[in-house]
């Protein structure tokens, strides 16, 4: 194999790696079909199930993996300002709607959208493998309300061990079972001016700059409990959105490592080359100090 061979053939790895990367994919949860798993179609309750399944679209031949989505919020009421989003989580129904996805916390409960007034809501997606998120769409933000919210990535190394299974901790253990606070993310203005969407235009937030990659995902309404650094923050106008879709890439890829060779063969090698050029000095007349041999 020529140089010219061996540079075409690392020029196309370069090319090849790169394009996996830069792989972009999205996830529709409003204008896409979706499947409920629960022995019914999404269509015959819309509100109350307990999950949806999505597959994901690609711009690239690098297939998107495909999500779940469940909804989540934690089980006990305020009673005051302490007791604000306390209470172990629970599983919710996730209900889909124009704009979105909505979490609704009892079949009395008549705000199902994700929103922090009195529980705290969250949308919950499992992606079928790793996924570096880039970008979140609430496609419905209420009217004099606000769309700030928190997200988490589980980065553990256990596999889906606890990632999906939030029934047992509450908000503010999750970052010391293997959650990570990705970003707390603030729509611009004050309450009235927070409402870009007005109740029907999609608002795009631009997220995860720190590029973590991860198959679970939580999107929660604005959330002190789970961000501590929200510890003291006065949330006076509350979240109330849709979550209307997602997009991200695949993971970058390692680079490759190509192995340092070991010191023992190098060290044999060398030696079996100083014995042949010993042999060829013998052979052509030559003594090993230089003199011809009479």
């Amino acid at each position: 194999m020529n140089s010219k061979t061996i540079f075409t053939a690392i020029g196309i790895l370069g090319f090849s790696l790169a394009g996996t990367a830069s792989a972009t994919w999205e996830w529709d949860f409003w204008n896409q079909p979706d499947n409920c798993n629960t022995g019914q179609t999404c269509a015959d309750d819309p509100d109350y199930v307990n999950l949806r399944n999505y597959a994901g679209t690609s711009t690239t031949s690098d297939p998107a993996p495909g999500v779940t989505a469940t909804a989540w919020s934690n089980s006990e009421p305020p009673l005051d300002a302490e007791s604000y989003g306390q209470g172990v989580l629970k599983q919710r129904y996730l209900g889909s709607y124009g704009g979105g996805l909505g979490v609704v916390n009892s079949s009395g409960d008549g705000d199902h959208e994700v929103d922090n007034q009195g529980w705290i809501d969250s949308v919950l997606l499992s992606f079928d493998s790793a996924v570096t998120l880039s970008a979140l769409t609430f496609g419905w933000v209420e009217s004099f309300a606000d769309s700030d919210f928190t997200l988490a990535a589980y980065v553990a190394d256990d596999g889906p061990n606890n990632s999906t299974d939030l029934t047992q901790w509450e908000y503010d253990q999750l970052t010391q079972k293997g959650w990570e606070v990705v970003g707390t993310y603030f729509a611009e203005g004050s309450a009235s001016e927070a409402d870009i969407a007005s109740d029907d235009d999609p608002v795009t937030f631009s997220v995860n700059s720190g590029n973590v990659s991860s198959s679970y995902w939580l999107v929660s309404s604005l959330n002190p409990k789970l961000d501590n650094g929200l510890a003291n923050f006065s949330n006076t106008v509350k979240d109330k959105f849709k979550v209307d879709a997602a997009a991200g890439h695949a993971p970058p890829q390692p680079p490759v490592q190509v192995p340092e060779p070991s010191i023992v063969p190098m060290f044999l090698i060398g030696m079996l080359g100083a014995a042949w050029m010993h042999r060829r000095r013998i052979q052509s007349g030559a003594s090993p100090s230089g003199d011809t041999v009479a």
